[in-house]
């Protein structure tokens, strides 16, 4: 439903295995594959689902991640497996995002961005986070996604945790400047884009609750 009012023609969703909810990817353009990584040893049951899709003859492997919030030990394990697998794939551009359940300096973050190594192991070629790139291009501060401060969830509770950067982008470092320019670029104004849809599907599901009330 929420593809339809948000106008997004191509998406996929794998539900999590005896759950209602799961990971999902909403596109403008035609999902050419997809796969599951949980439920399969070789990838530490990592709760990830990947896609590609291509733009203009370019290749793009996408990958949404949901690593677990209880364990630092399953978190390494996952995501070794996964940057195992996303190295193996053949692909132009590779995008990782989800909810990393870590705040920027965890052990997971550092691995990616090629600051530290896990289990003797290594991300190379590293990623960037487009975020912080993002923010240092503009002269801003990396605004945390999990904001027990102003989130209105959290609204009248003491809560004793800071706010922090859980869900994160990263692409591979593996291009020439000039063209790392272009793709944050075109994702930033796929991201406005994609707040104004989103905005908008909530106003028709708001008015479409509102006359079935009514």
């Amino acid at each position: 439903h929420l593809a339809v009012e948000s106008g997004y023609v191509h998406h996929g969703f794998m539900q999590y295995p005896g759950e209602e909810e799961g990971l999902a990817i909403l596109s403008r353009y035609p999902l050419i594959f997809q796969e599951a990584l949980y439920q399969r040893e070789q990838y530490a049951n990592s709760l990830a689902m990947n896609v590609f899709f291509m733009v203009d003859g370019v290749r793009f492997s996408l990958t949404n991640v949901h690593l677990p919030w209880d364990s630092v030990g399953k978190r390494e394990q996952q995501i070794l497996a996964i940057d195992r697998h996303l190295r193996e794939q053949n692909a132009d551009f590779h995008i990782l995002l989800g909810d990393f359940n870590g705040d920027t300096g965890s052990s997971v973050d550092r691995f990616l961005r090629g600051d530290q190594s896990l289990h003797v192991c290594e991300a190379n070629p590293a990623w960037n986070d487009l975020a912080c790139a993002f923010a240092a291009r503009m002269g801003e501060e990396v605004k945390p996604t999990l904001d027990t401060v102003n989130n209105p969830r959290w609204s009248g509770k003491k809560s004793i945790y800071a706010p922090e950067v859980m869900d994160r982008i990263y692409i591979r470092d593996h291009w020439y400047e000039t063209e790392l320019e272009e793709v944050i670029n075109q994702l930033n104004s796929t991201n406005q884009q994609a707040q104004t849809d989103m905005q908008a599907a909530s106003i028709a599901m708001t008015t479409a609750q509102t006359a079935q009330q009514q």
